[in-house]
């Protein structure tokens, strides 16, 4: 098979949940296909350049993400509104990335095309091959969930036009796929309620590595962790709700309670609220499994946003108790009380992280049923193996 993946971000290293969907496909698929990758970059990307290729064999491509000109952006409502009323909907004006695949399409004859964006969509839409969209979560419906925590209101008047915007957009472009991918059945019902005549879909779940060997019986050394990338706004108002409305109550049962938190963005922010000894700003790391490992509780207060919060999957890969929101995991088939801890509120949230803390016992049962979910379910090697027989399939019917 010939296969082209189009990438809305350059996918190494692979640190968050968007890259990790599609890396170890890449790295399967690139061992026995010829496979390339069409990528967007930006600046902070520009050291890892040709990563891909060096590292999965594949053939990389790759498009400077450019910033638009003043002119550009005073035309952009116009173009925007003239390719609705065509039905050629446009979302990110990028004519250098329309030039790139109109030469690649006119070059190469790929068997698939896998976009893992919806904003790649609409440089693929009147293609000879299978397109393949892999959703990671149903953008108008993160959106709209935004506008009710948005604090001011400017910022719900931008989050109320970017999802009108994405909502049309999805309308008018998911019709033109051959094929969608959904993580969950959740997203899935996000996508049909915008889409409701598309039929054209499956459910693969996320898969993560698992850790070989566990030890449920060493006590871990250390107490909370935040694993996430904060960049992203559901998850940086999650850190924040969890430091201001959670974890002082968790401090008043147990004073030397630490939480520990990992991730890229808002570090200098975050360091700020915190102001805490017992909050430690990590940042950025190159690999959390030591994290995930000397943990006893992993936390995942998420209150808006959407997709499956792979954060949660590796935590339960690597033996560790989880607290988390409903929403925040969503998407999970997981069970209240026997892989997890579903929290809503912060109270019920504070109480939780204490109760797991202090019960080794509860806490051991808990990370050992995580565990075993994980290993069964959400085994990345079988996440790939499922792409490869999804192309199959839609090769049959090219």
């Amino acid at each position: 098979m010939k296969i082209l993946f189009a990438t809305y971000i350059y996918l190494y290293p692979p640190e968050s949940g968007y890259k990790k969907s599609l890396y170890p496909i890449v790295e399967h698929i690139a061992k026995k296909h010829d496979t390339t990758v069409l990528s967007f970059y930006e600046e902070g990307d520009v050291q890892h350049l040709d990563s891909i290729h060096r590292k999965t064999a594949a053939r990389e491509i790759n498009v400077a993400r450019a910033r638009m000109s003043n002119w550009r952006k005073f035309t952009y409502p116009i173009r925007y509104l003239t390719s609705i009323l065509f039905s050629i909907p446009i979302l990110e004006d990028n004519p250098v990335m329309t030039k790139v695949v109109k030469q690649l399409l006119h070059k190469e004859d790929f068997d698939i095309i896998q976009i893992q964006h919806l904003m790649m969509a609409q440089y693929f839409l009147n293609c000879r091959a299978p397109v393949l969209h892999a959703v990671q979560d149903v953008l108008s419906a993160r959106y709209k969930r935004q506008i009710h925590h948005d604090i001011t209101f400017m910022d719900r008047l931008r989050s109320l036009l970017y999802y009108f915007t994405i909502f049309i957009f999805e309308k008018r472009t998911v019709k033109h796929l051959t094929h969608c991918v959904m993580l969950s059945e959740p997203e899935k019902r996000r996508l049909l309620s915008v889409v409701p005549r598309y039929k054209d879909t499956s459910i693969i779940r996320y898969g993560v590595d698992i850790k070989s060997r566990v030890d449920f019986n060493t006590g871990k050394p250390k107490d909370i962790l935040f694993i996430g990338y904060i960049a992203y706004r559901p998850n940086f108002d999650a850190v924040k709700y969890f430091i201001k409305d959670i974890f002082p109550s968790v401090k008043t049962h147990m004073k030397n309670a630490k939480l520990t938190i990992v991730g890229k963005g808002y570090e200098d922010e975050l360091k700020q609220i915190a102001m805490n000894k017992d909050i430690d700003v990590i940042g950025p790391v190159s690999d959390i499994s030591p994290y995930l490992s000397s943990h006893k509780v992993f936390v995942s207060p998420i209150r808006y946003g959407g997709g499956v919060r792979v954060k949660i999957l590796e935590a339960m890969a690597h033996g560790t108790a989880v607290v988390s929101t409903s929403l925040g995991a969503d998407g999970i088939s997981v069970t209240h009380r026997k892989d997890i801890i579903l929290a809503d509120d912060p109270k019920s949230f504070a109480q939780w992280v204490v109760e797991l803390l202090q019960n080794h016992e509860l806490r051991q049962e808990i990370a050992k049923n995580a565990y075993e979910f994980a290993r069964r379910f959400h085994d990345v090697r079988a996440y790939v193996r499922q792409y490869e027989g999804l192309y199959k399939q839609l090769l049959k019917h090219k």
